[in-house]
């Protein structure tokens, strides 16, 4: 069974966001970890390697460089992939 956002306690606030947000997730353990912005037919608008510890994460994201719209952050780490909406205003 994949593990499901809500297993990750995966957060993004505030969303609707403006310039920036703050994506937030629970690791079951330390380790590297990608996040991803994507639009919604799948295409990458930016990548960021990471190190995650095991409990509480949060990482900033710069939204100032896309256009108002609805994206998807998607964590990839450990072989665990999950991902959240998030809507610029």
């Amino acid at each position: 069974q994949e593990p499901s956002a809500a297993a990750l306690e995966l957060s993004v606030s505030p969303n609707p966001a403006g310039a920036s947000t703050r994506v937030a997730f629970t690791a079951p353990a330390s380790g590297a970890v990608q996040l991803s912005l994507t639009d919604l037919l799948g295409k990458t608008l930016s990548t960021r390697q990471a190190n995650m510890v095991e409990g509480r994460n949060t990482f900033d994201l710069d939204l100032q460089s896309v256009p108002v719209g609805t994206y998807v952050v998607r964590i990839l780490a450990g072989g665990i992939n999950v991902a959240i909406k998030v809507v610029k205003q």
